[in-house]
């Protein structure tokens, strides 16, 4: 999963910090014998960060919950420097209590991934766009037929050598 997920992040170690352990019954979906906890902290870093676009590597996280007028629960990751919260992660929904609260900020957080997700074009594509190639890929991806190039003139497709 990338940098995110790996030990050395410190992103993820805050995260792991600010969120409950994955002992916690209920709170995270069961995957074979672990949890989705280590997948619901990368989908944080990559919201919150607005897919890497925003460095808050030196900012805190926290989780807080906090009550509605209506005395439900609300729960957000936040983001904070100087005792100042500078980004948040806010759901619509809520819960009666703080488990359902926070079930609802999860599945806000994987809806969001998905919207970034969407964004990020897929396969071949996407290397060739980080990497600034404008030859083959980017015709590739309006499926435009790509030309060789001028190192390949007729002789070599011909198989004549000079």
């Amino acid at each position: 999963m990338g940098n995110a997920q790996s030990g050395n992040n410190p992103l993820t170690w805050k995260l792991r910090r600010a969120l409950p352990d994955d002992d916690v019954s209920g709170w995270y979906e069961k995957i074979g014998n672990d949890s989705d906890r280590a997948q619901f902290i990368h989908a944080i870093i990559t919201v919150i960060t607005n897919n890497g676009q925003l460095d808050l590597q030196s900012y805190d996280f926290s989780l807080m919950y906090s009550r509605r007028e209506n005395d439900r629960v609300v729960a957000r990751i936040v983001a904070e420097k100087d005792g100042k919260i500078q980004a948040k992660i806010e759901p619509v929904a809520d819960g009666k209590d703080q488990k359902e609260s926070f079930r609802a900020l999860k599945k806000h957080v994987e809806l969001m991934l998905d919207r970034i997700l969407q964004d990020v074009p897929s396969g071949g594509a996407a290397i060739a766009s980080v990497a600034g190639s404008s030859r083959a890929p980017t015709a590739a991806v309006r499926n435009v037929p790509v030309e060789a190039p001028p190192a390949y003139g007729s002789d070599v497709k011909t198989g004549l050598k000079r």
